[in-house]
């Protein structure tokens, strides 16, 4: 995971259920995220 011009970039892996798992814990984090990306 990183940041590049602001926005929130996230590796995914190929497989299926790997992505389903990835999603399951980096979408609760969103906010958490974006704000931490935005200084605040």
């Amino acid at each position: 995971a990183g940041v590049a011009r602001g926005k929130v970039i996230f590796c995914l892996p190929g497989s299926p259920n790997a992505v389903k798992l990835a999603l399951e814990l980096i979408l609760p984090e969103t906010g958490h995220i974006i704000k931490h990306v935005q200084g605040k």
